[in-house]
């Protein structure tokens, strides 16, 4: 309510209506970017900027004198550390792409591996709190190597329990709809011949994960 009650005292002392509109709208938007931030249980506990979020930065740029914007959103564009959900999509996207080129039948030695491949990740991953989940979900279910098909489904299952954390949508973990969109791609991608026919694109890629 505190956004509500400095808008009323903002517009008491104003009759112009363009004042009015103008600060009423300000208002309104913070407040509801405010209510459509994910209630997330998070303790960051460190202040490196792969723990913080962009989202939270919307207040502290009210406060500050506008500058020249970057063409580009993406923090990395710019010459600047990643936040958590830029660090989050880049490395979704490389394991997702590393689970579809895993080896169909690995021997024993790459199973070992990818196993401490992911261990490890989730011991260094730089956003702490972000690791102490992906520990977490590892302690329930363990990385399944294999074969490529269980280690695709496998990280499929991971990053829905980010998204689900995150409040984001699940995704389905259908290994035709992970294979055209982190492999083999779909019509218009390159020029290659695909896997899968060309009528199921549209409702392929409403399935596949591409969130944080």
């Amino acid at each position: 309510m505190g956004l509500w009650r400095l808008a009323i005292m903002m517009l008491l002392p104003h009759r112009n209506t363009d004042v009015v509109l103008y600060i009423s709208s300000t208002v309104c938007m913070a407040f509801c970017v405010a209510e459509a931030q994910p209630k997330e249980k998070v303790t960051v506990d460190c202040a490196n900027p792969v723990c913080s979020s962009s989202a939270n930065m919307f207040f502290k740029a009210m406060s500050q004198e506008k500058k020249s914007q970057p063409k580009s959103t993406k923090l990395s564009d710019t010459g600047c550390p990643v936040d958590r959900e830029e660090l989050g999509r880049q490395s979704w996207t490389m394991l997702h792409t590393m689970a579809a080129y895993y080896p169909d039948e690995p021997t024993d030695s790459e199973k070992q591996l990818m196993t401490q491949f992911i261990t490890g990740l989730a011991q260094f991953y730089p956003c702490t709190h972000c690791a102490e989940k992906l520990r977490e979900s590892l302690s329930v279910n363990p990385p399944t190597v294999n074969s490529r098909e269980e280690l695709v489904l496998w990280f499929c299952w991971a990053h829905n329990e980010v998204n689900k954390d995150l409040g984001l949508k699940v995704h389905p973990c259908k290994l035709d709809s992970l294979d055209r969109r982190w492999r083999y791609g779909r019509k218009g991608c390159f020029a290659t011949d695909l896997k899968h026919d060309d009528d199921d694109d549209d409702a392929a890629d409403d399935d596949v994960a591409n969130d944080e």
